[in-house]
């Protein structure tokens, strides 16, 4: 079965992450991620069909956790480096290119220009509105002052637009930002090919130009990858002790092995 989506949001979310900053008013640059657990709700693009995305922050553990209606969900893990997607229909978990899709999640180099431009109020939160130009992508986003990205507008269109529609501070549970234990666990990282689901290239040792081109390869922002048909995976569930010599699979946060 393939799930695959072009989300909004490859370029949108040019200020998720946006660099390191110091906290209050006199900031000139907005902080680098929310300083507290918080989960905002967006609508994606304008003009057209609405659309929406969840995202949460787990701040303690410094993860963030992307939802999509019907797509499943995506983990970024910013301390180990690692990111996850999981498919509840197939109970199923990928372990997945981390730069390529912390990218997707919207993080900037430290050397993205931004100007800051005023004040606004989005989902009746406040935030500072900021220019943004970074490999010929331009817009604006505005952020509040603990991090938090509430609204996007690029240059490039309606259709590379969110804006936050809902905002809830309060903790969030560990839980929902890791893989579950009875899924089988599958590593889509970059190396040798096996003999069972297609691999995933590595991308250029660079970083894309924001938005732009994906390298072959790499997952689009908002994209699942496509599942191997069923039958031509024999992987190893958590839960049971089967196995077979052609998948690559590896628990969350252990290097993948491979049968020889």
């Amino acid at each position: 079965m393939t799930m695959r989506r072009r989300s909004p949001l490859a370029a949108v979310s040019a200020a998720l992450l946006a660099g390191s900053a110091s906290a209050g008013a006199a900031q000139d640059r907005p902080l680098a991620s929310p300083t507290r657990d918080v989960a905002v709700t967006y609508r994606l693009g304008a003009g057209g069909p609405t659309e929406e995305m969840r995202l949460s922050w787990l701040t303690a553990e410094q993860r963030m956790r992307l939802d999509m209606p019907g797509q499943g969900y995506m983990v970024i893990d910013q301390r180990a480096q690692r990111a996850f997607m999981v498919m509840d229909d197939q109970r199923m978990v990928m372990e997945i290119p981390f730069a390529q899709n912390t990218r997707r999640m919207g993080q900037l180099p430290p050397g993205a220009r931004l100007t800051r431009e005023g004040q606004d109020r989005v989902a009746g939160a406040p935030c500072t509105i900021w220019a943004y130009q970074e490999r010929g992508r331009t817009g604006r986003s505005c952020i509040t002052d603990d991090g938090v990205v509430l609204r996007v507008e690029s240059a490039a269109g309606p259709e590379e637009s969110m804006e936050a529609r809902t905002i809830a501070y309060g903790p969030q549970d560990p839980s929902r930002f890791r893989p579950p234990e009875d899924y089988t666990l599958l590593s889509m990282l970059p190396g040798p090919a096996p003999a069972g689901p297609p691999p995933i290239a590595s991308g250029p040792a660079g970083p894309p130009p924001f938005g732009g081109a994906v390298p072959p390869g790499a997952m689009p922002f908002g994209a699942l990858p496509a599942l191997p048909p069923a039958g031509a995976v024999g992987a190893t569930s958590t839960g049971s002790s089967s196995s077979a010599s052609s998948a690559v699979v590896a628990p969350y946060g252990a290097a993948p092995q491979r049968s020889r």
